[in-house]
């Protein structure tokens, strides 16, 4: 469960940064 949820927060957070800031 916990690795579960760190995976979906991180991938979140990429997704955020992406579109937020297209640089990457």
């Amino acid at each position: 469960m916990i690795i579960l949820t760190v995976s979906i927060i991180s991938i979140v957070a990429i997704t955020a940064k992406t579109k937020v800031i297209p640089r990457f």
